[in-house]
């Protein structure tokens, strides 16, 4: 039997209430991503560790510590598709995670940008 979305996901939290500028352009550039495979390779893990474990241990990274324990529902869906190893599922739904608060983050920066030409 292998895991549905949902399995991954906890409700008891709710991305809607978080306001992240340029997280509805962030959704629309992930939607067009896809995750193709998450690999078990000792490059693999190393990789996932360093970008993984450092931001969660980051005080700062608060938003990427709420997605890695109350991913919403379309990042599950986004990695259904995956291996149903719940360790492999649960990295690739972190790796969404740093990918989608990025370019929140940059579309929030570009949203903010004064795109006036200078005189």
């Amino acid at each position: 039997m292998s895991p549905e979305a949902s399995d991954f996901v906890d409700d008891q939290f709710e991305w809607r209430d978080i306001r992240l500028p340029g997280a509805d352009r962030a959704r629309q550039i992930l939607d067009q991503w896809e995750i193709r495979s998450v690999g078990k390779r000792p490059i693999d893990y190393m990789c996932r560790d360093f970008l993984i474990s450092s931001s969660l241990r980051e005080a700062r990274l608060w938003a990427m510590k709420k997605f890695s324990a109350f991913p919403p529902s379309w990042a599950g869906q986004m990695t259904q598709h995956l291996h149903a190893d719940q360790t492999l599922r649960k990295q690739a739904i972190q790796i969404v995670g740093i990918n989608f608060l990025h370019l929140a983050h940059l579309a929030g920066l570009y949203e903010k940008a004064d795109t006036r030409p200078y005189k």
